[in-house]
């Protein structure tokens, strides 16, 4: 392989995420954000009613799907008492948000604002 054909598959490589990315938040009131499993699982479980009403704002929630929160700090289920999703997130998490650096955070936040997202597909 050539010089110029690593440095072109490196160049999309970043690129790819980036401009997939730009173009969801473009559309994200009118089209759900589609985040991977792992992404989609943490939303759908701290992005919840029940978050709500036990007071928890957009920002709180969104500290809780990254993970910015003091390593004591687990979410409950209010109806069991029972933890249900650990805090600290998974490394698939963290391998997603260093490819989507520049917008990964910025899908999050509008996928729990808007409450509209879905899981993408398998590739």
């Amino acid at each position: 392989m050539k010089l110029e054909d690593k440095l072109q598959k490196a160049a999309e490589e970043v690129a790819n995420p980036i401009i997939s990315d730009a173009m969801q938040i473009r559309n994200a009131p009118e089209k759900p954000i589609k985040l991977p499993k792992v992404v989609y699982d943490r939303v759908k479980a701290f992005n919840t009613e029940e978050a709500t009403d036990a007071g928890w704002t957009d920002y709180g929630i969104i500290d809780l799907i990254m993970g910015n929160v003091d390593p004591w700090v687990y979410w409950r289920n209010p109806a069991t008492d029972e933890q249900i999703v650990p805090v600290e997130p998974p490394e698939e998490f963290y391998q997603w948000l260093r490819v989507h650096k520049y917008y990964g955070p910025n899908l999050i936040i509008l996928a729990v604002i808007y409450d509209n997202y879905e899981l993408e597909e398998e590739q």
